[in-house]
């Protein structure tokens, strides 16, 4: 019986490209690091689908995610960790994804924010026809 797994749990796929010339590539843990990295990205759902979550799982108000500063601390946890145990830049920048990603919706989010402030001004423009 064959047992399947996620991929980050077991091999790198970037090695496959790249592979290391020396050393071990892996770090200690894999698995808790992948589950830290699910997380994050369930706090992702949260954060885009927070109603379609209560309604789904009939909640009275809508599910909080974590912060963005909790959210890039809890995703450098593994990029900082095989750094410091001098892994290979492969590594390093496969587990470094997640805190890409949380940086990526951060961005998308607050310029989207920021659009919504330009059109709310716009709203508010003094309008005198023949003046």
């Amino acid at each position: 019986m064959r047992r399947s797994r996620l991929v980050a749990m077991s091999h790198n796929p970037i090695l496959a490209f790249y592979p290391v010339a020396s050393g071990d590539p892996s770090i200690p843990l894999p698995s808790v690091f992948s589950l830290l990295s699910l997380f994050v990205h369930l706090n992702f759902v949260l954060i885009f689908w927070s109603d379609k979550v209560r309604i789904y799982f009939r909640l009275a108000s809508p599910p909080t995610s974590l912060s963005f500063p909790m959210l890039y601390c809890l995703s450098a946890v593994a990029p900082t960790f095989s750094f410091f145990l001098n892994k290979p830049w492969q590594t390093i920048l496969w587990w470094s994804i997640t805190t890409f990603m949380v940086f990526i919706v951060q961005t998308i989010l607050d310029s989207i924010q920021n659009s919504d402030d330009i059109i709310c001004l716009e709203s508010l423009k003094y309008v005198a026809p023949g003046a």
